[in-house]
């Protein structure tokens, strides 16, 4: 165990790291697939418990534990949605635009596929219109979207 998490614990904290998801482990050819495995494996070690940021990564947590760590005691995973809140009312009253609209949150990599985003943007503005659609507000995504990636821009493990 690293001697600044023995030392943190000894001051009474405690090791909660926040999962985002376990795509570089379920997806295929994932760059990150070894770094993240290493840290996966390392959880039940290091962590007192796991914050997840959905059901859906809370199971696929447990999913792979249960494949890849059979046995071992995995540190409990409770779910807290990204936005924070857990008091957004249940009778649809939120926060949320009249119309329909598309939301997506991710980093800039292949496994997030913001060409297929883009591409289904630019198709409901050929159909709809600019003045029926909702401008693209990622203009680093939208670049991204449209030139192929350079071997020199493949994120590597750290």
């Amino acid at each position: 165990m690293p001697s600044a998490l023995m030392a943190a614990r000894a001051g009474g904290l405690r090791h909660v790291p926040v999962l985002h998801d376990c795509g570089p482990v379920t997806e295929p050819a994932n760059p990150q697939a070894a770094a993240f495995s290493r840290w996966f494996e390392a959880l039940p070690a290091l962590a007192d418990a796991i914050v997840a940021v959905s059901e859906a990564t809370a199971a696929d947590a447990r999913a792979l534990a249960a494949k890849h760590l059979p046995g071992i005691p995995f540190p409990p995973v409770s779910v807290v949605p990204v936005n924070g809140r857990t008091d957004l009312p249940a009778d649809g009253d939120g926060p949320v635009p009249e119309e329909p609209f598309v939301l997506l949150v991710a980093s800039l990599e292949p496994r997030k596929n913001h060409v297929l985003a883009f591409r289904a943007w630019r198709l409901l503005l050929d159909r709809r219109g600019p003045d029926a659609t909702p401008a693209w507000s990622a203009p680093a995504a939208a670049r991204t979207a449209t030139r192929p990636p350079s071997p020199s821009s493949r994120p590597t493990p750290t």
